[in-house]
């Protein structure tokens, strides 16, 4: 059973745990339809690594009714297995609505939120009420993105206004945030740490977000590049740093180094 939009930050601390990796759509092999069979594939994949959530990849070239019929799939074949997400990154405000719409009628539990790539935000006010309205017209939970892509610098020099990160914190249905910016994920931690969950999704960054900030899950990102099914080295990784098994973890960590050189 989904949980209330009032319970959704309580939800996510007991349930946003662990890595959540990046599914990206398989075509037929002249590229002209969805691979149906790939897909499920990968989703089966997903479960066999260990994460606890995928996230679908929508804005990867697609249609956006193949867009649509790609999360579709995705959550159809996680069947309640694996936690499913998607990106919120459209060309419109209505494509991002509609998508809220689909993923949460077809069974998605969060969104990583964005904004049209067009969209020029006249000011820091205008941004937290679009974010609001748009939080406000689902019940899923929300994991906010605040990249440097949107062109927010104009507005603050972290590429994102501050404070209205701090407003959208206190949005009933928000519930995480993925920051990459060593900066910008200590004032988030500062800010609203107790609230909402602060993930970095750098994999070489754990051992300081764990142990210093209490990072629970990480994600979304391509870490089939550091483990298969039958060897999980970045979900064991992760878990040995939260249960704090350190010299475990670290071994590990130390390991990995060749593979991460390639980032």
């Amino acid at each position: 059973m989904a949980p209330k939009k009032s319970e959704l930050k309580g939800w996510a601390k007991e349930n946003m745990v662990g890595v959540e990796n990046c599914l990206f759509p398989s075509f037929s092999p002249d590229l002209s339809e969805l691979d149906e069979e790939g897909i499920r594939w990968d989703v089966q994949q997903s479960i066999k690594h260990g994460f606890f959530s995928t996230l679908c990849a929508a804005e990867t070239g697609l249609t956006f009714e193949e867009a649509k019929r790609f999360v579709e799939i995705v959550a159809d074949e996680a069947g309640g297995k694996i936690l499913v997400s998607v990106t919120l990154l459209f060309d419109s405000f209505e494509q991002n609505r509609e998508m809220l719409r689909h993923a949460e009628e077809v069974g998605c539990h969060a969104v990583l939120f964005g904004y049209p790539a067009n969209w020029y935000a006249k000011s820091e006010e205008e941004i937290y009420q679009v974010t609001k309205e748009m939080c406000d017209s689902t019940n899923l939970a929300i994991v906010l993105y605040p990249t440097p892509h949107y062109n927010f610098q104009r507005l603050h020099n972290s590429g994102f206004p501050l404070d209205a990160l701090s407003r959208m914190a206190d949005i009933e249905n928000v519930v995480a945030i993925k920051v990459g910016e060593p900066g910008l994920i200590a004032d988030c931690v500062r800010r609203f740490g107790e609230k909402i969950l602060v993930s970095c999704p750098v994999e070489r960054l754990l051992p300081m977000m764990v142990l210093g900030f209490g990072q629970q899950w990480i994600g979304a990102g391509c870490y089939e590049v550091f483990q298969s099914p039958d060897k999980p080295y970045l979900v064991d990784y992760f878990r040995l740093l939260r249960e704090e098994k350190i010299d475990e973890a670290m071994e590990i960590y130390w390991m990995l180094t060749p593979a991460r050189v390639i980032f």
